[in-house]
């Protein structure tokens, strides 16, 4: 939202979905489902309008499938999951990276109607909804270097990143106001989403993958989601080994290390007692590598008497707020069965039909498709 002039940023694209026939409410749905899923139910386009049943359902799935904006498949009786397909919709929305036209596992699907669900349940948050939006924030405002940032690979020259690379899961990003206004307070909050089935073995992937990014910022929170809260504690356990109970350095610590080894490097042995040799052995062992090599380096050929590592380390390794809470999500889409799947195809007209029966047919199977779904 801009604040400043109170106008909605996507209005201008939803204005072009309505000039394909939709509402202003489905509009703002195939937004939501665009930028953060790809995939949809019927349940969850009732549960965004706040209907349990109805034809506002049924409007709304026979525009996509007549329009072939979407493509509709079975998935036991009468349980359908339509994926957003058409170019066209993705480009009237500004997403046109994120348009997928591969065939996708179910359990990718459901990872992402989780995601729906969360964003669904969260419309008023600050989503970072584009991979521009994500640049801006982290790089430009943060000032992290966009080699970190997840999944990233290349640099093209100037620090333009390429887009398409980094934050390929599409978990939902959102940032809130923390100690005032200025952006680079503000605080981003990352969403992992997780299946009720199997382990944890994917959101362990997850951390490993985005530990050196989370590490550089000066703050964040992380919320797991999922439908299965029994897998809360074992979530909780894992994260907080990682970055709660973390080899973060003790300052005086780590600049102690520093100034023995630089009398190590310049030959001043004789200065060195038994338990600064004893602290250069362990120091080389708890600070190899980055950042604390570039760190040191600086340090030492500036010929600084004494260490200030907040200028050499930044302040986010060294202060960093972080936090973790769960979110229990409401449906855990088990429906997802890929031996029962079966592709709905708008038009069943065959060579033998007439003109007449074809289009019956291809209007009962679209009513069929797009009708409300019965209580179980």
């Amino acid at each position: 939202m801009d604040t400043k002039s109170g106008l909605d940023p996507h209005q201008r694209h939803l204005d072009r979905l309505r000039d394909f026939g939709y509402t202003e409410q489905e509009a703002r749905f195939l937004s939501l489902t665009a930028t953060h899923s790809g995939y949809f139910t019927r349940h969850q386009f009732l549960s965004f309008t706040n209907q349990t049943k109805g034809c506002l359902v049924h409007r709304f799935t026979t525009k996509l499938l007549t329009q072939h904006h979407a493509q509709a498949t079975q998935y036991g009786h009468r349980t359908y999951v339509f994926k957003l397909s058409s170019r066209k919709i993705y480009d009237l929305l500004g997403r046109q990276d994120y348009r997928d036209h591969r065939s996708h596992t179910c359990d990718f699907i459901r990872k992402r109607l989780l995601i729906l669900d969360f964003v669904l349940a969260h419309r008023d948050h600050q989503y970072l909804e584009s991979q521009e939006e994500k640049r801006e924030f982290f790089h430009e405002q943060l000032g992290l270097p966009g080699g970190i940032f997840p999944g990233q690979t290349d640099i093209t020259e100037g620090l333009k990143l390429t887009l398409e690379h980094f934050f390929k899961d599409r978990f939902p990003v959102f940032v809130s106001p923390r100690n005032g206004n200025a952006p680079a307070s503000a605080l981003p909050t990352f969403v992992y989403c997780d299946p009720a089935h199997d382990g944890i073995s994917w959101f362990c992937g997850y951390l490993d993958r985005h530990q050196v990014f989370l590490r550089r910022l000066p703050a964040f929170e992380l919320i797991y989601a999922t439908p299965g809260h029994w897998k809360f504690d074992r979530a909780s356990e894992v994260f907080a080994a990682i970055f709660r109970n973390a080899n973060r350095p003790n300052p005086e610590h780590l600049v102690r290390y520093f100034q023995i080894r630089r009398l190590w490097e310049t030959r001043q042995h004789g200065s060195l007692t038994r338990a600064d040799r004893d602290h250069l052995r362990a120091g080389d062992k708890q600070y190899k590598g980055e950042p604390f090599e570039s760190a040191y380096q600086k340090w030492f050929a500036a010929g600084l008497p004494e260490v200030d590592l907040e200028p050499l380390l930044g302040p986010s390794l060294l202060r960093q707020e972080v936090g973790f809470r769960t979110e229990l999500l409401p449906d855990s889409h088990d429906f997802l069965s890929c031996q029962n799947a079966r592709r709905v195809r708008p038009s069943l007209q065959n060579a033998r039909s007439t003109f007449r029966s074809a289009s019956r047919s291809r209007a009962a199977a679209l009513q069929a498709v797009a009708a409300p779904e019965l209580p179980s």
